[in-house]
């Protein structure tokens, strides 16, 4: 057989066994009759030029320790990466150093500077599915509100503070009955205004006022407080106003109740008008703003004519109404 360029390489895979070669390059019959093991194959004679692409499989690599990873050292040689403890991530040393496992992030390692931006004011929670959630920036003077389980929560206007307030006075002077002997009340009391004189000031939503019948704005529980301006001419025995409710305004006939009695006992000294004022208080619960009203109610000793003060300029008979919760 001639030589060839093939029977050349064979020849230096061979070495110095040099089994079937001849001493021009060709090979023997011996040769052609036998194969070549990898013992026949002299150290060092396979170069990278004489591997086909792909042709390393995994079988053909050396064993090694499960988890290993293979990297280049710093002399450009293949070495380990030693496998890592559960969890561990692998992480760069920089240049000149091979890589290693670590722990993926310490506690107490990330910084405010670690971050991602966002926007000034918000705040992070979590939302329902349990990922990392914006809870966006309130309108000054809300506070956090929490919306129970399974909601994120979100800045309200503060439940603790006054959400309605207002107040609402008599406009006008009225006198009290003289009929001596029928005690004919004035019920209801009439010719309210809210005060709207020298900047006054109101929260939420207005009460509203017909025929002297009092509707609230909204449903919870809700404090009046009732003054009563008043002067006499003469003595009287007793002066009584009432604040009356009723939880039934929708029906034919409401039942109106005496929730709340203000009262005076008055007495007129030297020819000269005794002035007075008298006040009181309720807490009533407003469940339903259709069928929960109030009014005010007056009476006086018969034979008596006390005048109760009221004016659209200033405030002398009066009453406020506020919404705590």
């Amino acid at each position: 057989m001639p030589v060839t360029t093939n029977t050349r390489k064979l020849a230096a895979l061979l070495g110095a066994s040099g089994a079937g070669i001849g001493t021009d390059g060709t090979l023997t019959s011996t040769a052609i009759g036998e194969v070549i093991v990898a013992g026949d194959i002299a150290t060092g004679a396979v170069d990278t030029a004489e591997l086909a692409d792909n042709a390393v499989t995994l079988a053909k690599m050396a064993g090694g320790t499960d988890g290993n990873l293979i990297t280049y050292d710093t002399s450009g040689n293949p070495a380990y990466v030693a496998t890592g403890t559960s969890g561990h991530v692998l992480t760069s040393a920089g240049a000149d150093a091979v890589p290693t496992f670590q722990a993926a992030i310490a506690d107490n390692a990330v910084t405010l500077a670690k971050m991602a931006g966002g926007t000034d004011g918000n705040l992070i929670t979590y939302d329902t599915s349990g990922d990392p959630a914006y809870v966006a920036t309130g309108t000054s003077g809300h506070v956090l509100t929490s919306a129970g389980a399974n909601a994120v929560p979100t800045f309200q206007a503060a439940s603790g503070g006054l959400s309605y307030a207002s107040l609402w006075r008599m406009t006008s002077d009225f006198t009290g009955l003289e009929q001596s002997g029928s005690n004919i009340p004035v019920d209801p009391v009439l010719n309210w205004e809210k005060d709207d004189t020298y900047s006054p000031g109101s929260i939420g939503s207005d009460m509203t006022e017909s025929s002297g019948i009092f509707t609230f704005p909204a449903t919870g529980v809700w404090e009046i407080l009732l003054y009563v301006t008043f002067y006499l001419t003469y003595s009287t025995n007793w002066i009584d106003w009432y604040i009356r409710v009723t939880s039934d305004y929708t029906a034919g006939s409401p039942t109106w109740n005496n929730a709340t009695l203000v009262e005076s006992n008055a007495e007129y000294y030297n020819s000269a008008a005794t002035y007075g004022q008298i006040s009181g208080s309720l807490i009533f619960n407003v469940t339903d703003v259709a069928t929960h009203k109030l009014k005010f109610r007056q009476t006086n000793q018969d034979g008596r004519t006390p005048t109760y003060r009221g004016g659209s300029s200033r405030n002398e008979t009066y009453a406020t109404f506020k919404k705590l919760n």
